[in-house]
């Protein structure tokens, strides 16, 4: 709900901006614009991480100890990048 409101509201700033010729109304709605996409990547990346995080018990049960190893650690990697 915060985001949506965040990027219409800095839509219709970038817009109102552009149509009174204000280069810092412009630049506030390209500010706010960012900090919605950043907060956007930061939820899909934690939604990620625990969808990996659930299924790691599933897959280690099937696997031999030395496979399960090698999974746990190339997913730890993978949420550490």
């Amino acid at each position: 709900m915060l985001l949506t409101l965040m990027f219409f509201s800095g839509l219709a700033a970038l817009f109102y901006g552009i149509w009174k010729g204000n280069n810092y109304l412009v630049g506030a709605s390209l500010g706010d614009s960012g900090l919605a996409y950043w907060s956007i990547l930061k939820l899909i990346r934690l939604h990620r991480s625990r969808l990996a995080l659930s299924v790691v018990p599933a897959i280690t049960a099937m696997l031999s100890p030395r496979d399960a190893a090698r999974e746990i650690h190339s997913l730890i990697e993978h949420l550490l990048r």
